[in-house]
């Protein structure tokens, strides 16, 4: 099933959410300097994986080991614009963990 997350209030933004039975922190991160958001997944270990939001590619792809979660998230863009989102347009975007795609 394919579920929406909360995207961030602020520049940097924690939301608790469970995936697959499973809590973690989604931390989202604004970085000025390359001028793009960032996330970060921790759960009560300590942090899984620090990496870009990108639009349209499996952000989960290249992490591995027991603590990540099973499925995959994604950011989509909702007007099939293009990009990835920017400071302030959240409201074209939504990550989403689809939890019937699994990566090895």
């Amino acid at each position: 099933m394919i579920r929406r997350l909360p995207p961030p209030d602020k520049h940097d933004d924690t939301k608790q959410v469970n995936l697959d039975g499973r809590e973690y922190d989604l931390t989202y991160l604004w970085n000025a300097r390359s001028g793009r958001w960032w996330f970060r997944l921790d759960d009560d270990e300590g942090q899984i994986c620090y990496l870009p939001l990108c639009a349209g590619f499996p952000l989960l792809l290249s992490v591995t080991g027991t603590r990540r979660p099973p499925g995959e998230l994604f950011v989509i863009d909702l007007e099939a614009i293009g990009g990835d989102p920017s400071l302030r347009d959240w409201e074209r975007f939504a990550v989403v963990y689809d939890d019937q795609v699994v990566s090895s």
